[in-house]
């Protein structure tokens, strides 16, 4: 399947917010996203497939020489074709030329699909943030890839 990934633009706003709550994240407002793009530390990659377009994003942070992954989604109807994985790769490789180290992520402690896809893709479980989520309260497991 052919899919082009690369770096969001203001173009990409509304479809970042509506991707989000279709992904039953929404989290972000579309002036959140502006901010975001705004940002010399911030990256948002979209990955969009011919005659669709963006199905899938991710928003990871760079400072120094650690990523902070905040989040990556596909569009429901258009997942487990392996476009996450594409995305990580996309993230990975642009995280490495600038030398970075590691990458953190937090997950939720239920989302038991989440984690073994990450651990499939080489993060390993190295702690808890309890009580993390603001709106339910449920735990965080912090997850962390070392970059070679």
């Amino acid at each position: 399947m052919h899919a082009a990934i690369r770096n969001a633009t203001d173009a990409d706003v509304d479809r970042l917010v509506a991707l989000e709550g279709a992904s039953g994240i929404a989290e972000r407002t579309a002036e959140a996203y502006r901010h975001e793009l705004s940002l010399t530390w911030s990256r948002v990659l979209v990955l969009e497939l011919p005659h669709v377009g963006v199905v899938g994003a991710a928003v990871y942070w760079l400072v120094e020489d650690e990523v902070e992954l905040h989040w990556i989604t596909v569009h429901p109807e258009h997942r487990r074709l392996g476009l996450a994985r594409r995305l990580l790769d996309a993230m990975c490789t642009d995280v490495r030329s600038r030398k970075a180290r590691r990458v953190l992520l937090e997950v939720r402690r239920g989302n038991d699909a989440a984690r073994a896809f990450y651990r499939s893709y080489g993060f390993g479980e190295i702690g808890v943030r309890a009580g993390y989520y603001q709106a339910d309260g449920e735990d965080a497991i912090v997850m962390e890839k070392l970059l070679g």
